[in-house]
């Protein structure tokens, strides 16, 4: 019995100090998990501040950006405004230049432009007109149009001191262009 009692005595000795090592084997793996955790933590922690720092670096980047667009839209609407005022007083020019004068039609044509818009330019280039200019100049108007086509406008009365000229497209008279480019009163249908 005591062989017995040995035998068990050193399988419980045994089995115990098998489970002890066991429960070692098992902290250390737990410890080395816990360590691994950690630095996966620690890469995720340093990965979330490179995320806010990239989407805070972005959001300036577009607003430099943004502000640069507004920059680039400005400068090229006042360099087109300028070059379109230049269109503007071409258009004036011919329309009325003194030696006679072409109709927004006659414009239109030659400009390959909708004549909406020639009298659209035309009417922008006399309201940029300096205000020193004679206002009391008649303003040369577009004959109407054959059967009354909206748009058109009525033939103005002659002068009183110029000679009357031949509307070539009309045949009918019409005053001589003023003697200053662009009429400072604005007509209807111009």
């Amino acid at each position: 019995m005591a062989k017995q009692r040995m035998r068990q005595s050193r399988q419980e000795r045994d089995d115990i100090a098998a489970m002890l090592a066991k429960r070692d084997q098992l902290d250390r793996d737990q410890q080395q998990q816990r360590q691994r955790e950690e630095a996966a933590f620690a890469r995720y922690a340093h990965a979330q501040l490179r995320v806010t720092e990239i989407e805070r670096e972005r959001a300036d980047a577009i607003a430099d950006l943004d502000l640069r667009r507004e920059q680039v839209m400005t400068d090229a609407r006042e360099q087109l405004d300028a070059v379109t005022a230049d269109q503007c007083a071409v258009l004036v020019e011919l329309h009325v230049d003194g030696r006679g004068r072409r109709s927004a039609e006659d414009l239109a044509a030659l400009f390959e432009l909708p004549v909406k818009r020639v009298r659209a330019m035309l009417k922008r280039a006399r309201a940029a007109e300096p205000a020193g200019q004679d206002s009391a100049t008649p303003a040369p108007e577009v004959p109407a149009r054959a059967g009354g086509e909206p748009g058109g406008a009525a033939t103005p009365a002659p002068a009183k001191d110029a000679a009357p000229a031949i509307d070539s497209e009309h045949g009918m008279e019409r005053p001589p262009a003023p003697s200053i480019p662009g009429p400072a009163v604005q007509s209807v249908g111009d």
